[in-house]
């Protein structure tokens, strides 16, 4: 193998050391970025809940305003029927206050409903308080364990990036720009081996694709320190040792 496929291969190498660690940051990102959605859901409907609570209780505000307004027209009622003089007034004071009753009943039968769905509201509000309390505490140790990865890896990080940009100033530009377009098509596997299907024939295929690589392409890799790259897939080949 040739020099430059030499230094494909270590740049290949250290693309993967480098994947790993992004890799594994990526992983604790999505997490946090996770918790954040469910945060900013469980959010909004908290703010739906409070508002429900809010309807709730300016219905029964409403109801018991109405129930009030209703026992004092009873009182007035009351007053009256003891200053009638006759009978027929006397029956149609007495009348107007039963059917006040009734009227107020429904309405105290309304009011507890009312509170009975409020005492639910609230009771749901306070458990997805609860959920979103766990999620935020799940978000902070993921963004601790992220900062403490980072901390650690930050020396190899920083070595094998300043390898990296060491291994890419000493290939020509042609060549890392074919190596850059395999990377980025293949999640960072830019190279692939050319191995031997059949130890009796000549027979070769691409370890990226599986697909076959012609006699001509062998020779080259064989005689030639060059880049040649997969038909089919595009990935940079090499001889496997």
């Amino acid at each position: 193998m040739g020099g430059t496929l030499d230094a494909l291969k270590h740049l290949q190498e250290v693309e993967r050391k480098l994947g790993e660690l992004r890799g594994e940051e990526a992983v604790k990102r999505r997490q946090i970025q996770e918790c954040e959605r469910q945060l900013q859901k469980r959010d909004k409907n908290l703010e739906d809940q409070r508002s429900e609570i809010r309807r709730r209780e300016a219905e029964i505000h409403s109801v018991e305003l109405d129930v009030n307004s209703r026992e004092q027209t009873i009182q007035k009622h009351r007053i009256a029927l003891n200053q009638v003089k006759t009978n027929k007034d006397y029956a149609a004071i007495l009348t107007t206050i039963n059917t006040e009753k009734a009227d107020t009943s429904k309405l105290e039968s309304c009011a507890l409903e009312l509170m009975n769905v409020k005492d639910a509201l609230r009771a749901a509000h306070d458990e997805l308080v609860g959920e979103r309390d766990k999620i935020e505490e799940r978000r902070t140790r993921t963004e601790a364990r992220l900062n403490a990865y980072l901390e650690r890896t930050r020396s190899e990080c920083a070595e094998l990036t300043h390898e990296r940009d060491e291994a890419s100033a000493a290939l020509p530009p042609t060549v890392m720009s074919t190596f850059d377009r395999a990377a980025e098509r293949h999640d960072g596997e830019a190279l692939a081996a050319v191995r031997k299907v059949n130890p009796k024939r000549d027979e070769f295929i691409c370890a990226g694709c599986n697909m076959t690589v012609t006699l001509e392409t062998i020779n080259s890799l064989r005689t030639r320190d060059e880049v040649v790259q997969c038909s089919i897939c595009g990935r940079i080949l090499f001889l496997e040792e």
